[in-house]
């Protein structure tokens, strides 16, 4: 969970003070160390669930904080934007039944957040991303009220001093600036928290970022972001472009992101990744602080809230963190690449497979940074993360398909891992056999989702199948089957349309021209691909005018075009738009009441697409489903 305690501001003063209580942690982590005050022999385990909120039409809700100002129970926090929440489930000691108490309050929990999310009108839905998210969701009124988010989005503003970037390439692909942090809030995860011998830390976080590709491989979630099929798990481009604070420069300088991988193995100790983390990182948040030294020689744990603060800016995929549990200091490893979702069930067997790999570390992979090219090993990250588990993966110097690795090899170690760990032969099957499940059937929640989407988008605009993706999704998530046992639905049940606003059903694939383009030109371009209207822009992209068939049918009524004339020379300079956001009804009157066929729709100025009347009678076809007889007066109007 974040700390809430967050000043806005990073004067002179401040950061001079938080930097003095930040190496002073340093300092004191070095003497616990050496000192050996931390627990090493009592594994436990935690996680943090991060979820979604959708409103009746299965939209991204705005009703976050209110939800969560209603729940009166300390797991729940809030998270980055208003139609997220966070639950922070109990520390459990690693044994027998661990795994299944985590699965039973898991589940407490989500039933809870639906009873208090209930009167709002809310569901809870568990995805990596949420398959109804449309650039609409990422405007700041959709960023949550807490401090510590408007502070995070101020300071990375400030510090990247532009847009933020995403562009990532898939099936579709996906360009995209951006002036706030809220892409980032796009991701939710199910993190796992494993708790280990300080003196193994070396050895156990490398072995944690060699099966990462592997691990990912098999539990993506998160394919879809806007409508555009990406990556299997488009969270890990996502989450390090949408907080990436670097410029773009022309000298060959190289600058680590704050969310990553990794440059190398580890080659030192838990004190020596802090000390290169803040040599590398810049604070981006300063907050209340103690004087750890002073902890120390009164003989108590220091709670190390600078160096916590400060690691919780720094976004590793595979993250060192430091706490106190029962008055005892600890070091975990938390993984942060699992995506949230598809289920519960899928979700905890996610975490039983990855711990159970942790606890298994088999004796020839101790010592890796002398064993293992570790470009490979990030590759192996990157390939899972964009393919899933279609991907080849390097082990051991061969090239091996990641079905035959997880079967043959991991997740029978998995299993003597969790064995090792005091887990009974039946709560270890179980859960591992979902995981094996899985990767028979090739089916992981990135699989179902895209064949899903691809399904609906046979007979739906594609916003429409969006919703309707969520719909099934949510359904289904409720059934209490695990993703491999999913099917694909061919025939979904024709219903009144979820489409409220021209943005859902608008053309955004548009032919543009500009203003000296040859009038003569745009006649055949239109002719070739039976287009309408056709808009007019200036060299700074904006519209301005419209050439429509009706337009050009007058001006050739007579021979054809004259050649010396331009775009701009013949284009309808006074026409009707409409601001993105509005109502399909209000659209629908405008047409009819002005006697046109086609709106532009703009975003800040700029065209972002084209309702006609053809598109909205579609929609409003789908609006009265059933209801026979009922239609939109599309024949009334002559289109010009």
């Amino acid at each position: 969970m974040g700390d809430q305690r967050i000043r806005r501001a990073l004067s002179v003063k401040e950061k001079q003070g938080f930097i003095h209580h930040l190496l002073g942690d340093v300092d004191a982590l070095e003497f616990m160390l050496k000192e050996d005050w931390f627990e090493k022999d009592s594994p436990r385990i935690g996680a943090e669930q991060e979820l979604c909120l959708v409103d009746h039409d299965f939209r991204p809700s705005m009703d976050g904080p209110e939800i969560l100002r209603s729940i009166p129970d300390p797991h729940f926090s809030p998270e980055l934007a208003r139609y997220n929440l966070e639950i922070n489930l109990d520390p459990l000691d690693l044994r027998s039944g661990a795994f299944t108490r985590m699965e039973a309050q898991l589940k407490e929990l989500l039933t809870d957040a639906s009873a208090y999310a209930s009167p709002f009108g809310n569901k809870v839905l568990l995805c990596g991303i949420l398959p109804s998210l449309t650039p609409r969701e990422l405007d700041p009124a959709y960023l949550s009220p807490q401090a510590r988010y408007r502070a995070l989005d101020l300071r990375l503003r400030q510090m990247r001093n532009s847009e933020f970037e995403v562009h990532i390439q898939g099936s579709d692909e996906l360009l995209l600036r951006h002036d706030n942090i809220l892409l980032e809030a796009c991701n939710t995860s199910f993190q796992v928290h494993l708790q280990i011998n300080p003196a193994d830390f070396r050895d156990l976080y490398n072995w944690a970022q060699l099966i990462s590709g592997p691990v990912l491989s098999i539990c993506n979630n998160s394919p879809l972001l806007f409508g555009k099929e990406l990556w299997a798990e488009t969270r890990i481009a996502l989450f390090q472009q949408s907080l990436d604070i670097r410029n773009k420069t022309n000298d060959l300088r190289q600058r680590k992101p704050r969310v990553n991988f990794g440059e190398d193995w580890v080659h030192g100790t838990f004190t020596d990744m802090i000390k290169d983390d803040i040599a590398r990182f810049p604070l981006i948040l300063t907050g209340e602080t103690e004087d750890s030294i002073a902890q120390i020689r009164k003989g108590s744990l220091p709670s190390l809230t600078a160096f916590r603060l400060h690691n919780g800016t720094i976004w590793k995929w595979n993250r060192p963190c430091y706490g106190i549990h029962r008055g005892k200091a600890h070091i975990r490893i938390e993984c942060r690449y699992l995506p949230s979702g598809p289920t519960p069930e899928d979700e905890v067997a996610n975490a039983a497979f990855w711990v159970g790999l942790m606890q298994a570390l088999p004796e020839q992979y101790r010592h890796l940074p002398a064993k293992t090219e570790f470009n490979e090993v990030r590759e192996n990250f990157i390939k899972a993360a964009r393919y899933g588990i279609n991907t080849e993966l390097k082990w051991n110097g061969r090239s091996v398909p990641a079905k035959t690795l997880l079967l043959e090899e991991l997740i029978p170690l998995a299993a003597r891992g969790l064995e090792k760990s005091g887990l009974t032969s039946y709560e270890a099957g179980r859960l591992l056999n979902l995981i094996s499940e899985r990767a028979d059937t090739r089916q992981t929640g990135t699989r179902w989702t895209v064949g899903q989407y691809r399904e609906l988008k046979k007979r739906c605009e594609p916003v429409e199948a969006q919703l309707e993706l969520t719909a099934c999704l949510y359904e289904y998530q409720r059934s209490g089957h695990p993703v491999a046992r999913w099917k694909t639905l061919k025939g979904i049940e024709r219903r009144a349309t979820r489409i409220r606003l021209v943005d859902e059903c608008m053309t955004t694939d548009i032919l543009s021209v500009q203003e000296d383009d040859p009038a003569e030109l745009v006649a055949r371009m239109m002719d070739w691909r039976n287009i309408h209207h056709v808009p007019v822009e200036n060299d700074a992209g904006h519209i301005t005018g419209l050439i429509t068939a009706t337009l050009l049918q007058k001006l050739t009524s007579r021979g054809s075009l004259d050649p010396s004339l331009s775009a701009a020379d013949i284009m309808v300079r006074e026409f009707h738009r409409i601001p993105a956001g509005t109502t399909v009804l209000d659209a629908m009157q405008i047409l009819l009441r002005e006697n046109i066929s086609c709106l532009p729709v703009m975003s800040d100025r700029r065209l972002c697409g084209i309702v006609t009347d053809k598109d909205l009678a579609r929609v409003w076809e789908k609006m009265n489903a059933g209801s026979a007889g009922t239609l939109w007066p599309p024949a009334t109007i002559s289109g010009n």
